[in-house]
């Protein structure tokens, strides 16, 4: 009987479609995956990977935490990152007083769950023996501000915050934390910012014109290019020069600070 070779781990949420689907079609080739969040995974090796049910907009929930760390004895010195591609743009819409309930869940998903599997995963990955990441999807939303997104705005400016003092910290080379805009990808996530009623949410004339103008980039073609950035031999100058900054897809070789 062969003896399945080992491989790097990776923790992901965001998985179950859009842009976190396609990147996870793409990592699951060369990974074991650790897959966190509310849907079971549409891929699914069962003998490699395993998935833990948790609802990310409950990070007061820490029953979780057992499972996860669980696999550190079954996967040491094997956790090469972890990759946050969940998010959750609700509400939408001018702000109102009824809005502080979807705006918890925003945070809570966007950054907040974020911040605690890095805080469960820190030691194992500065244990991977190489370059291990921190991972996640940032936008253009997180350093511009748009009036119907305040939540979506607020949560991704301090989930680049956190990625930025997290990164102070640590050494590039052996852990890289790495917060990556994608461009206006067309998703479910996107596309009803696009097809959005300009009379009720006038801050979302960007997403329409973008739109009309064949601007939305295609999931699978930008996971290929993202995909390629976090793994690839040939990029690691690149993770090094971005870490704790943003690094945008369309504008390959540039961060910002």
């Amino acid at each position: 009987m062969m003896m399945a070779v080992s491989r790097p781990r990776l923790v992901v949420t965001g998985y179950s479609r859009g842009l976190g689907f396609e990147l996870v079609k793409l990592l699951q080739k060369e990974h074991d995956l650790t897959f966190v969040g509310r849907s079971e995974p549409p891929l699914r090796n069962d003998f490699a990977d395993h998935w833990v049910k948790w609802d990310l907009s409950r990070v007061e929930d820490n029953s979780v935490r057992s499972s996860l760390l669980s696999s550190l004895q079954q996967s040491p010195g094997r956790i090469r990152g972890v990759l946050h591609s969940a998010g959750l743009v609700d509400p939408v819409g001018e702000w109102a007083e009824d809005s502080l309930a979807g705006a918890d869940a925003a945070m809570a998903v966007n950054t907040l769950c974020f911040g605690k599997l890095v805080g469960w995963w820190l030691p194992s990955l500065q244990a991977f023996s190489g370059q291990s990441l921190v991972f996640h999807f940032s936008s253009g939303a997180a350093v511009n501000a748009y009036s119907d997104l305040a939540a979506y705005c607020t949560s991704k400016a301090a989930v680049l915050m956190f990625s930025r003092c997290l990164a102070q910290g640590l050494a590039a080379e052996n852990v890289a934390v790495l917060s990556v805009a994608p461009g206006t990808v067309d998703t479910d996530m996107t596309r009803p910012l696009a097809h959005s009623d300009p009379e009720r949410l006038p801050g979302l004339q960007k997403f329409r014109d973008l739109k009309k103008e064949g601007g939305y980039a295609n999931a699978g073609d930008v996971a290929l290019q993202i995909a390629d950035f976090l793994f690839s031999e040939e990029q690691t100058d690149m993770r090094l020069k971005a870490h704790g900054k943003l690094y945008d897809v369309r504008k390959p070789g540039e961060v910002s600070q």
